[in-house]
């Protein structure tokens, strides 16, 4: 680090030096010089002489800003989310400054170690989202979207081999349970299904949603050829045009994070000349541990639209933001695992979840009912030992 962009504690409470790197916070006197990020031999705080007399605090210090600086250099043209960054690296000081009072963490190496060893956690999660965020991010290739894909198929069938006291329903149509009986005796020979386009870089989503909306129209025109009509067309039409202009900027840069990847399976159906599409946006996790699929269907009417069911998985990152309550460093993230698979040529969405009645509940929707186009979901109830 540049002499003229070292700073001590002292500083805090000037703003214009605090976003220069607000956690870079120690030095040290004349005890062991160890190397930090900033200049030990003028330490004067408690805090400053503590972190200089410990090599690893120094080290840690000395990561600490090389992410941060790193992560702002990657914000640079986003100035929104550069200055959240400096905000929150702001907020992480004053904690660590004033927790607790009774007894200060900053006379504590134990208890600062902790501190910065979650906080090089959390920048470089802060690193890595601001990376695949960037406009020019690409997302994950056909081949890594396959393989995952294929992998967590496989972890399904073992799961569904060692399935005890197996219970199978279907949710919305009840009458019809030959479907999920053939599904659950044929998962063994499923597969994961080709995508008949993949797009993970933007000009390829700019492309797919081109042929969305072709494939839209084409489904649109036929429906009232054939006689449908609505309560209110001119509503229908508005509707149907204001859902494709909502959708462009999705498409376009594939939500927040740029790094997803869009597989469309197209086929026409055999009875109806209507064009029959699945839509799956797939997202790794940053640490590639786990990751999202939404699913979307393009309807005989022509309109995109989300499966009733609220069929999609989340990666770690959304579940660790999102849907728990527990501080970061006590999360082990979700059990489920989910993916696509195909059987008969129907293209099929399922993910496992755990229940509270039974070990294990499988739930697989999608399944086309080809008769009258209806959308068919099926659960699998059963026990299983040694299954996670």
């Amino acid at each position: 680090m540049k002499i003229s962009q070292k700073f001590t504690v002292r500083h805090v409470n000037n703003v214009h030096k605090i976003w220069i790197f607000s956690l870079l916070i120690f030095g040290c006197n004349s005890i062991p010089a160890h190397s930090a990020s900033f200049n030990c031999e003028k330490a004067e705080t408690i805090m400053e002489k503590t972190i200089c007399s410990d090599a690893g605090l120094s080290t840690l210090d000395e990561q600490i800003a090389k992410l941060y600086a790193e992560t702002k250099t990657e914000l640079k043209d986003r100035p929104d989310e550069r200055n959240d960054l400096i905000r929150d690296q702001r907020n992480w000081l004053n904690m660590l400054r004033t927790l607790p009072k009774a007894s200060p963490c900053a006379v504590k190496p134990e208890c600062l170690r902790d501190n910065y060893e979650l906080r090089i956690r959390e920048l470089g999660h802060k690193l890595k989202l601001a990376r695949a965020s960037a406009p020019t991010a690409s997302g994950p290739s056909k081949d890594a979207v396959m393989e995952r894909l294929s992998e967590q198929l496989a972890q399904l069938k073992e799961l569904a081999r060692k399935a005890q006291n197996v219970e199978i329903s279907e949710i919305f149509k009840t009458d019809k349970p030959e479907v999920c009986e053939f599904i659950w005796q044929n998962l063994q020979q499923a597969s994961v299904p080709e995508p008949t386009v993949h797009a993970s870089t933007r000009q390829q989503k700019l492309e797919l949603y081109q042929q969305l909306r072709e494939m839209a129209f084409h489904n649109q025109q036929l429906f009232f050829a054939q006689g449908n009509i609505v309560e209110d067309s001119q509503i229908y039409r508005n509707n149907f045009a204001y859902m494709w202009d909502q959708q462009e900027p999705f498409f376009e840069f594939g939500g927040i994070r740029k790094d997803s990847a869009n597989l469309m399976f197209s086929e026409p159906t055999t009875n109806t000349g209507y064009k029959r599409i699945i839509l799956a946006t797939i997202l790794f996790d940053l640490d590639d541990k786990y990751f999202s699929l939404e699913k979307r269907k393009l309807g005989m009417d022509g309109l995109l639209w989300i499966s009733p069911n609220g069929e999609r998985a989340y990666s770690f990152e959304y579940w660790e933001d999102n849907l728990l309550d527990q501080p970061q460093n006590t999360i082990e993230g979700p059990t489920e695992f989910s993916g696509l698979i195909t059987l008969d040529t129907d293209v099929m969405f399922w993910e496992v979840r755990k229940s509270t009645s039974y070990d294990n509940w499988l739930l697989v929707g999608a399944v086309q009912d080809h008769q009258d186009g209806q959308e068919l979901s099926c659960s699998f109830k059963f026990n299983v030992n040694n299954a996670w």
